[in-house]
This record gives C-alpha cells, sequence and structure tokens, in this order.
C-alpha cells in the first residue's frame, strides 16, 4: 500500500514538474482549416450572413516572460467564405498579422491575440478582387503533443470595411479553425 501511494506521489510530481517546464519560446509554422461564419451588411443596409471553409498557413513566434507568453504570427489562408445568398460574392483571401498574449497551464497555452487583417474580396466571381482590411481579435488553446508539436483550436474574429465596393460594406467575417504546429 505504501509503496502504491509513493509511486502516485512520484508520479503526479514527475507530471507536474515536467508541465512546468514546458517551453512555449521559439519559432513554430503549421497548417489550420476551419469553419467560417459571420454577417455583412452594405451601406445601403442589406445584410448577409456569411459562411464558408477556410485552410492556411501560419508561422510565428513566441517568448516567454515570468509567468506568460508572448506571441506574434503571421498567417496566409484560402477561403470561400461568402455570403450565403449569393454565389460570387466572397473572401476568397486573408492575411492575419496577430499578436498574442497566452498563459501556460501544464501542457496548454491558453491566449488572447489581436492583430490587423487584409483581405480579397471577389463580388462578382470573374477574379477581379478588391482588398478590404481592418483588425482581428480572438482566443485560442494550442496543447503540446510532444516537445516538437502542438495542436490547437482558435476562434478568429476580423472587423473589415470598405468603400470600393458596392457602395461600401462592412463585415465581420470569422473563423473557427483546428491548427497543427511544428516548434523548431
Amino acid at each position: 500500500m505504501r509503496l502504491a501511494i509513493f509511486a502516485a506521489i512520484t508520479a503526479c510530481a514527475a507530471t507536474s514538474a515536467a508541465a512546468q517546464s514546458m517551453s512555449w519560446d521559439g519559432f513554430y509554422a503549421g497548417l489550420s482549416v476551419g469553419s467560417g461564419f459571420g454577417e455583412q451588411t452594405y451601406y445601403n443596409s442589406v445584410n448577409y450572413d456569411l459562411v464558408g471553409q477556410a485552410r492556411g498557413l501560419f508561422a510565428g513566434y513566441n517568448y516567454a516572460v515570468g509567468s506568460y507568453v508572448l506571441g506574434a504570427e503571421l498567417a496566409a489562408s484560402k477561403s470561400d467564405i461568402a455570403e450565403d445568398c449569393c454565389s460570387g460574392y466572397d473572401f476568397g483571401q486573408f492575411i492575419d498579422l496577430k499578436f498574442r498574449v497566452g498563459y501556460p497551464v501544464g501542457k496548454s497555452l491558453i491566449y488572447g491575440l489581436v492583430g490587423y487583417t487584409t483581405a480579397k474580396w471577389d463580388q462578382d466571381d470573374n477574379g477581379d478582387y478588391y482588398d478590404v482590411d481592418g483588425y482581428n481579435f480572438g482566443i485560442g488553446v494550442d496543447y503540446a503533443v510532444s516537445d516538437k508539436f502542438v495542436v490547437g483550436l482558435e476562434v478568429l474574429s476580423r472587423q473589415l470595411e470598405t468603400n470600393t465596393v458596392g457602395g461600401g460594406f462592412e463585415a465581420d467575417p470569422g473563423t473557427v479553425s483546428l491548427r497543427a504546429a511544428y516548434k523548431f
């Protein structure tokens, strides 16, 4: 009995020490796949829901400062997030620059983010894209499967606006993405 209790305490201490020694510092790069959501409002007050998929690449750097992890990330996504009413009215691509602040909990990193987004909007499916930009914000969690491999879930919202397309519009195309990354 004493041996079982000693083994359990030793295992808990070893797990706790390993979790505390998890380093989030350094470069990482990976892939993401996600589902899109949101709303788009034209300046003439017409609203459309946004739906679709997004898949992409991302790379970034994390740096531990005390109990927190600060980071910057650049992500590029190919997308078919579009107005639910009409084919050909879609966001074809997103470029997101994100600044992250996280807090490690064991092998997980819980984080919030803010940043800048630029996107390509195709209004009539003819391949003529318009540039749209704005800011982004979100939350996420990463889990270290090993010292080098990380999986995660991120919810990202974008607030975009333009005056050049159809009299202008505001849109909030967001994504819920599954992510997998390799730490260098």
